[in-house]
């Protein structure tokens, strides 16, 4: 997968299958192992990142005449040529160059992607040898199941559906800002694409396996080692006004808006648009969610969207937009 997976699977020695949030707050892994090997982790991480700043040197020094590609501008713009030719497939159907044009395109789509998926890697990486003091390996409770939740719609490496293939990411049931560990699942993410003939191309859930709930995680911040996770939901409640104001700062700033790295459509790589509903009520939880930029209306684009559900989910995503939680 990448350096992360590859570090921190070969400390697990291959027992335990490793699941990373693109935020870089949870590292699925068994707490003990972590607990033990995180010098090695941090170790290892640094002397990866000397390695890639020496490439990227050389790299420089060879294409010094080359302008500096951005992969996401490539991958922008090979969405736009597949989403052109899905509207033409509807309308006219496509001659045989286009099918294999777009065969093409898929596949250089899955390349970007996984180039995308390296460099994920690499920021967390580097976030994790940067902030060492704040990580520490525990076992998910009751009391700090809002770890888990902030997680909740990033981007989320190294687990599979096994009915489908497509990412699985943490769910929860979503009527509830406050839950017990019971509560907690994988989803497949198939789910909001219709299949043939049905509503969801993939409804696959699945509870937490007992290995789930341990984690090496960014968990030594106030937020998850001196609140609960009732008392985190509590505090954050009951200050909507400014959790209103720091997100919609957010929302309207064009540097911000849609430049969040750590949540990526599954499918596009593209990342989500913050959004408000047009029918919220003023209730915080049910007021924000994030949507691919390759939304289109009639069910004609992409339908991925996560809901901000939980003060968790707030945080998580206020700290990844503007380096500062609610806390």
């Amino acid at each position: 997968m990448g350096i992360l997976s590859d570090i921190l699977g070969s400390i697990a020695g291959g027992v335990v299958k490793v699941a990373i949030a693109g935020g870089g707050a949870l590292a699925r892994i068994g707490a003990r192992v972590a607990a033990e090997a995180k010098p090695r982790i941090v170790a290892a991480i640094n002397a990866f990142r000397d390695e890639w700043d020496r490439r990227q040197k050389l790299k420089e020094t060879s294409q010094s005449t080359k302008l500096h590609f951005d992969v996401g501008q490539e991958l922008r713009e090979v969405n736009e040529r597949l989403a052109r030719l899905g509207q033409r497939a509807i309308h006219y159907g496509l001659n045989k160059r286009e099918i294999e044009q777009r065969k093409e395109l898929v596949t250089r789509r899955h390349e970007l992607l996984s180039e995308i998926q390296s460099a994920d890697e690499i920021r967390i990486a580097t976030g994790i040898a940067d902030a060492e003091s704040e990580y520490s390996a525990l076992t998910i409770t009751d009391r700090t199941t809002h770890l888990l939740q902030s997680t909740v719609g990033q981007t989320l490496y190294g687990k599979k559906c096994p009915k489908c293939g497509w990412q699985m990411q943490v769910q929860w049931d979503r009527s509830k800002s406050t839950i017990d560990v019971s509560q907690l699942g994988w989803g497949c993410t198939g789910w909001y694409w219709a299949g043939n003939g049905t509503p969801h191309r993939c409804s696959h859930w699945e509870s937490f396996a007992k290995e789930d709930f341990d984690v090496f995680a960014r968990a030594e911040r106030p937020e998850f080692s001196e609140l609960n996770s009732k008392q985190f939901s509590d505090l954050v409640l009951g200050h909507s006004g400014i959790v209103v104001d720091r997100i919609e700062t957010v929302r309207n700033d064009n540097k911000l808006k849609g430049a969040v790295e750590a949540y990526r459509c599954p499918v596009h790589g593209e990342e989500l648009v913050l959004s408000q509903k047009k029918e919220h009520h003023g209730r915080l939880l049910d007021m924000y969610f994030l949507g691919c930029p390759r939304w289109l209306p009639q069910g004609n684009g992409c339908q991925y969207i996560v809901k901000l559900k939980s003060p968790a989910q707030l945080h998580a995503y206020l700290e990844a937009a503007t380096g500062d939680g609610i806390i």
